[in-house]
């Protein structure tokens, strides 16, 4: 072959081995029937930090691959949630490839506020981003991603409105389609036994406990009852399935933080609604009788055993709303601070309040006047006494002593 000829033939290889590369595709990657099923525990333990429930799930499925080894892929997910004390209440989420930490997701939120934080990190295969740490507070958000602080904005922005205050635009977080397929799918296939690993409050002496009537003012504890505790296991199981399907806000894109906060958010507001519309309504299971605490739904903490939460029992009635002080089923309310039982009734104390007394007598002060007595005033204390209008009905003054009348008392002169 001449020199010429063979330069003619690589000018034409040039040309066509481009042509040639296009027409081959891409590697396509294929997955095809795991090789294990879905798998869960749920378990009760306890740590250094107290008792906590963990959910466990894991999945292992085999993917395809033209011209090269089947990937074998195993996500596994534990999931957490714990009481630290009566006051915050932390939820976890950590998502596992192959034995190696992909990503993790804490929620904490504080008893009686409205606050909710939440810390995520991103490990590789994860690319784009690593820490994202982001607060709800008063409904307002405020964030951070690897540094780069969000302008605030309230919570309900949408995520592809919310701005950084270097004006630049969000990462783009990104993960290998064949992971983000199985741990979706995964997360999705859990829900139904994650919400069986959710549990109500737990620190009760006796599911059963009903307070024993008392004739005297008492809170009640109205919390530690089957039907409260099942209706707000109820309640915990919409938040905790909620809270489950967060990692899969990867489909995001840059938005992938807010995403994931916004549903955290629309997880817990999902559960005060379903707390304070139903739990702990007046009249609800958990809150027979309102007493100041109706309602008050943000309540998410175990009380201590016989604390009271505002409410009464069913059979009693509300004292004092502004203390949770209850009467208990046969008593009368009186006065924001007594309760009459039988034979009693509840009487002006004569000094601007009121009080429970025997049948006929007169209060007086913080007292009760025996028959035949009333309620005078002596160096401007209510005091029962005789009553009287002039000195001659309390004996009239003697000399050396004796008993007068004053302020509508008879009062003995010493002699």
């Amino acid at each position: 072959m001449t020199t010429s000829s063979r330069l003619l033939l690589a000018a034409l290889a040039a040309t066509m081995l481009p042509a040639c590369d296009d027409a081959i595709p891409p590697p396509v990657e294929e997955t095809v029937a795991a090789v294990t099923a879905p798998s869960s525990t749920c378990e009760a333990k306890t740590d250094s930090a107290g008792p906590f429930r963990l959910f466990n799930t894991s999945l292992t499925r085999r993917v395809r691959r033209a011209h090269l080894p089947d990937r074998i892929i195993t996500i596994d997910v534990a999931q957490t949630s714990r009481w630290f004390g009566s006051s915050t209440e932390q939820q976890s989420l950590v998502v596992s490839l192959n034995g190696q930490v992909l990503f993790e997701n804490y929620v904490d939120r504080y008893n009686l506020t409205d606050e909710i934080d939440v810390s995520q990190y991103y490990h590789p295969p994860y690319q784009g981003a690593a820490i994202a740490a982001s607060s709800i507070i008063g409904g307002t958000l405020f964030a951070n991603v690897d540094g780069r602080y969000i302008v605030p904005t309230p919570a309900s922005t949408p995520p592809s409105a919310i701005v950084y205050e270097d004006g630049l635009p969000g990462p783009v977080v990104t993960l290998d389609p064949a992971v983000q397929s199985a741990m979706n799918d995964l997360l999705t296939a859990t829900k139904t036994a994650a919400s069986q690993c959710v549990v109500s409050d737990t620190n009760v002496a006796d599911p059963n406990l009903v307070d024993a009537p008392s004739p005297l003012p008492h809170q009640s504890d109205t919390r530690s009852n089957t039907g409260c505790q099942l209706c707000r296991a109820g309640c915990e199981v919409t938040a905790g399935v909620c809270f489950y399907g967060v990692a899969r806000s990867v489909g995001c894109g840059p938005f992938v933080f807010f995403c994931a906060v916004g549903e955290i958010a629309a997880c817990t507001a999902s559960e005060l609604i379903c707390l304070g519309q139903l739990c702990d309504k007046n009249g609800g299971a958990c809150c027979a009788v309102g007493c100041g605490g109706e309602g008050n739904a943000n309540f998410f903490g175990p009380p201590a055993i016989g604390s009271s939460v505002g409410c009464c029992n069913d059979g009693e009635q509300c004292l004092n709303r502004s203390n949770g002080l209850c009467c208990s089923s046969g008593t009368t309310p009186c006065g924001g601070s007594d309760c009459c039982n039988g034979g009693q009734a509840c009487v002006s104390n004569n000094n601007g309040g009121q009080l429970c007394c025997d049948a006929g007598a007169v209060g007086c002060g913080s007292a009760c006047c025996a028959a035949g007595q009333t309620c005078g005033t002596v160096d401007g204390t209510p005091t029962c006494c005789q009553g009287c209008t002039t000195d001659a009905q309390c004996g009239g003054p003697i000399v050396g002593g004796g008993s007068v009348c004053s302020n509508g008392c008879c009062l003995t002169i010493p002699g």
